[in-house]
This record gives structure tokens, C-alpha cells and sequence, in this order.
């Protein structure tokens, strides 16, 4: 399957040389590569603020960078949402092919809420409304609608259905084990 990368999306690092810390790496622009879509959320748990990433594809991918989303909030503090801000309780932010990395420290809505994340560069918040960006996606609690999350976006990038939403507050797992089952008959829990 190939994968089409529009033009513009890769891009080289901004700011200038002068500059002597890291303050814009995230002002490059969203990094797209083959393996990007790869990484799929396996788990999340809002009431402990943890979840799992797995990788699905067959090369590794590096996701220190890539960043979250959850109804409209994309930073840990005042830094950008990137999983290097969070911690790591189990493996590391190198996933080989099927490999799973937990995280926790993004606090997210116990009851009623989305949650996404996006490719490494997005920045806040026009990135975020961008459908080319988001690499996977769920909500659940129903009790929100367009405007308070990126449910928009996820729809239009393919990965979720209109106004479908997952029962319960979790723990939710996802049971999808090949890149093209995408969405909400693809978890379970609540």
C-alpha cells in the first residue's frame, strides 16, 4: 500500500542558526513518513490517566515527539503534549514492529472526552484541525459534540465515524491488529 504525503507536509526544521536551544523543533511542520500511521493506540484508561501505544507496522518508529490531543488540550503543563514529557512506565519511546510502549501523565477526561494524537511537529491549533495530521483517535461519554473535540478531523481523515462514541468510561482496549480496522467497532471496555 503507498502511502500519499501531500506536498508541503515535509518540510525542514525552522527558526535560524543563531538560536542555540530547541524551541523550534515543533515549528517545522508535522514530519510524514511511511511508517507515521503505523502507531495505534492498544489501550487507554482515563481514570488512570495511562494508555498504550503498539506499533502495527513493520519497521521501528521513534514516538518521542509525536503529540496529544484530548478535547482541545495539547500541552502537560505549559510544554506541547509530545510523549518525551511523559512518563514511561513500561518499554521505551523506540517501538520495533508490535511492540508496545505505556504511558501516563496526560491527563485526561475521566467521563466524557476524545482523545487523539498526531504526528510529530503538530503544533497548536490550527495543526490540530488538520485531517492529515491525526494518527489515530476514540471518544466516549457522548455527552460533548463538533467544536469541543477532534472528532471532525478524524472523521474526515478516515479513522472514526460521525457522532459514534464508546460506552462507559473505560478502561478501553483496542482489538484491531491489522492498519486498516480503524474505529469504534474496533474496541471494547467501558
Amino acid at each position: 500500500m503507498a502511502l500519499a504525503i501531500p506536498m508541503g507536509l515535509l518540510s525542514g526544521c525552522g527558526g535560524d542558526d543563531d538560536d542555540d536551544n530547541n524551541d523550534d523543533i515543533l515549528d517545522m511542520g508535522p514530519v510524514v513518513t511511511k511508517f507515521s500511521f503505523d502507531i495505534r493506540f492498544a489501550s487507554v484508561d482515563p481514570a488512570e490517566d495511562q494508555f498504550t501505544l503498539i506499533n502495527l507496522g513493520t519497521d521501528m518508529v521513534d514516538v518521542s515527539n509525536y503529540v496529544l490531543c484530548s478535547r482541545l488540550v495539547y500541552t502537560v503543563g505549559s510544554a506541547p503534549a509530545t510523549l518525551d514529557q511523559l512518563d514511561v512506565v513500561l518499554n521505551d519511546l523506540l517501538l520495533e514492529p508490535n511492540e508496545t510502549v505505556v504511558l501516563k501523565g496526560f491527563s485526561i477526561n475521566d467521563n466524557a472526552a476524545d482523545f487523539a494524537i498526531y504526528l510529530t511537529g503538530t503544533t497548536a491549533p490550527n495543526g490540530f484541525a488538520n485531517d492529515e495530521f491525526i494518527v489515530d483517535f476514540l471518544q466516549w461519554g457522548g455527552s460533548f459534540r463538533s467544536g469541543q473535540g477532534r472528532e471532525d478531523e478524524a472523521v474526515s481523515a478516515g479513522i472514526w465515524e460521525s457522532e459514534e462514541f464508546l460506552e462507559g468510561n473505560g478502561p478501553f482496549t483496542s482489538t484491531a491488529t491489522e492498519l486498516n480496522q480503524r474505529g469504534s467497532e474496533f474496541w471494547e471496555g467501558g
